[in-house]
């Protein structure tokens, strides 16, 4: 089954619209395509083959910065499941020399 961009956009836009109610902010929408490795599950960095396939599901993700250095994850998939809140450890990260 193959997305069509209106679907795609209608997905975004529920994403975006969703996301404003629950956090009053707007969002940024990424896509990621899912995939499956047929062949090789942890062997490609042991120098062995792979063959990962791309599959018909999504990641959709809705993402906004925040001030407090919190990080708080909610799922459509699973409403029920408790929303989740980490904290960072610094609010910029030092640079590395």
């Amino acid at each position: 089954m193959e997305v069509k961009i209106a679907d795609e956009t209608t997905i975004a836009a529920k994403l975006r619209s969703g996301f404003r109610e629950r956090y009053g902010t707007n969002a940024r929408v990424f896509r990621a395509p899912g995939r499956v490795n047929l062949i090789g599950e942890h062997t490609d960095y042991n120098e062995g083959f792979v063959m990962p396939v791309a599959i018909e599901l999504n990641v959709w993700i809705a993402i906004a910065p925040r001030d407090d250095r919190k990080l708080l994850v909610h799922s459509e998939n699973s409403p029920r499941a408790p929303r989740s809140t980490w904290t960072t450890a610094t609010k910029t990260p030092e640079p590395v020399d």
